[in-house]
């Protein structure tokens, strides 16, 4: 693996803590911000974030990231917790670059040619440096801090320059791969919801140019057209599953497996790594956060499991409705009617009750068959995606302590989109 050496990460690598701003501080637009809440699945999504104004840059010019900047959290939940928060590691993308950090997180950069940006980011994920981190957080499990000094201790085997590029570059391979299909799925998800728009919101179908329309509770809407409610086109399900009474291998899936504004539900845990009561879900059924709506979490179960009872379950009552109501559940105009509607100040919940009497424009069948089977194709496809992700995944998580440790120096094969290894 060529000559390695035991070093301390303050030695190679300089430190650069968060600033800290009053929210009075945020403005509407201008320069982002970088907060604990936007790291997460080892990267920074700025989809959800503060803002600073223009002027901030100036000022606050230290606390300014870099695309490939390393980021790490260092005040939150235990890292012994599930999805705990000290310790997380981020990777800045490139279209996060310019951001700037905010505080309870601190920014990693090397300063040492010895030291390879990439291989840093891999190191960060690795169980070496997770134990480092659980060994020197402190406080109580729901609220610990790491100390700067603690991570600048940090002492690993740093092997030559040229053996952490190629350990990085085999990495890459996986997470070049994983992007890709990630941004197939956005596209899939756009096609789907931009069809929904035009056939059922702007109502510009095939044939509409020919069509009459009619005065309705929703306005204006095509000839033949009725209006229902929500609750009409689906099941509203609350079945509760104790934790013994499935196999420890059944998919769990609590809201913080939701990516936000994603139909794609692929990230789960197991059942064996929760201790109470959850809800039971299908594959095909449409999963709903219901706290916090805001956040936008919705999408189609990939499998059969259980979920959270802080998500609604529906499935809907007639097959052909499926498409029309995967559609509206995803809009912006239902979410913001779900948060509109929210109970709650802190912790805002949808409510059902409110929800079930949404108004749906429903067409006629000749129009359902269509868009239902082009929503059914694109869950399909973005499950195949998803799917070939988890084993990217699965597969470049075993390799990496192997490959960052030294235990094996290469990995004589390349990977396919499919997460297969071929030689």
């Amino acid at each position: 693996m060529g000559a390695a050496s035991t070093v301390e990460l303050g030695d190679i690598a300089e430190f650069i803590n968060g600033g800290a701003w009053n929210q009075s501080a945020y403005a509407e637009r201008g320069a982002p911000v970088v907060r604990v809440s936007d790291i997460h699945n080892y990267t920074v999504d700025l989809s959800n974030c503060k803002y600073l104004s223009e002027s901030a840059l100036e000022k606050y010019s230290k606390n300014i990231l870099k695309e490939g900047d390393l980021v790490i959290c260092t005040v939150g939940s235990h890292p012994t917790q599930p999805n705990s928060v000290v310790g997380r590691p981020g990777i800045m993308p490139k279209s996060c670059d310019g951001a700037l950090l905010n505080q309870n997180a601190v920014c990693i950069r090397p300063i040492s040619e010895k030291l390879d940006r990439s291989w840093l980011g891999y190191l960060a994920k690795s169980q070496t440096m997770k134990d480092h981190i659980i060994a020197h957080a402190r406080g109580s499990a729901s609220q610990v801090r790491v100390a700067i000094g603690a991570l600048k201790s940090f002492k690993f085997e740093l092997p030559s320059i040229e053996t952490q590029t190629r350990v990085a570059s085999m990495l890459e391979a996986y997470d070049n791969l994983i992007e890709n299909n990630n941004r197939r799925i956005a596209i899939l998800e756009d096609m789907a919801q931009s069809l929904y728009r035009e056939w059922f919101v702007k109502f510009r179908f095939p044939g509409y140019q020919d069509c009459e329309f009619q005065e309705s509770e929703l306005g204006l809407i095509p000839e033949g057209w009725e209006v229902r409610r929500f609750g009409e086109l689906v099941h509203f399900l609350r079945e509760s599953q104790k934790k013994g009474a499935v196999s420890e291998n059944t998919p769990y899936m609590g809201l913080e497996h939701f990516p936000r504004k994603s139909l794609s539900l692929s990230q789960w845990d197991l059942v064996n790594k929760i201790g109470s009561s959850k809800l039971k879900f299908q594959k095909g059924d449409i999963l709903f956060g219901k706290i916090r709506p805001y956040f936008h979490k919705v999408g189609v179960a990939q499998t059969d499991g259980l979920c959270s009872s802080d998500t609604f379950v529906w499935r809907t009552i007639e097959k052909e409705h499926f498409g029309l109501a995967t559609g509206v559940v995803f809009s912006d105009n239902f979410v913001a009617h779900s948060v509109k509607t929210s109970q709650g100040t802190k912790m805002p919940r949808a409510n059902w009750d409110v929800l079930k009497e949404y108004s749906v424009a429903v067409p006629s069948q000749e129009l359902l068959e269509p868009f239902n089977e082009f929503t059914t194709c694109v869950i399909s496809e973005i499950a195949i995606l998803s799917k070939k992700n988890r084993n990217l995944k699965k597969q470049r998580d075993i390799l990496l302590p192997k490959l960052i440790s030294g235990e094996i120096a290469s990995y004589p094969y390349d990977v396919t989109s499919s997460g297969a290894i071929e030689k």
